[in-house]
């Protein structure tokens, strides 16, 4: 199993990467379940970022850990939820 999750968090990392070439976002948050997995989960996910990112584009962008974890859908929906019942029209 350890094998797996290992390869799953490179995987992942490489996929950031490639993202991280293509759209060069200022921050990268995981949430959700691998946000509760802490530092297990981020640094192969950074390494393989710095190792398959562009080093111009991987120096602008943070990746971080959510801080709202697995309730981060939850809180979305329920501003969108609020933004949409008070906006005027």
């Amino acid at each position: 199993m350890y094998r797996t999750g290992r390869r799953n968090r490179t995987e992942a990392g490489t996929l950031l990467g490639w993202l991280i070439n293509l759209l060069n976002p200022e921050m990268v948050i995981i949430g959700g379940v691998l946000a509760q997995t802490g530092d297990s989960v981020l640094q192969p996910i950074k390494s393989a970022v710095r190792k398959y990112s562009l080093n111009l584009v991987n120096r602008d962008s943070a990746i971080v850990l959510s801080k709202l974890q697995d309730k981060a859908g939850v809180v979305g929906a329920c501003l969108l939820a609020r933004k949409c019942m008070f906006q005027l029209n």
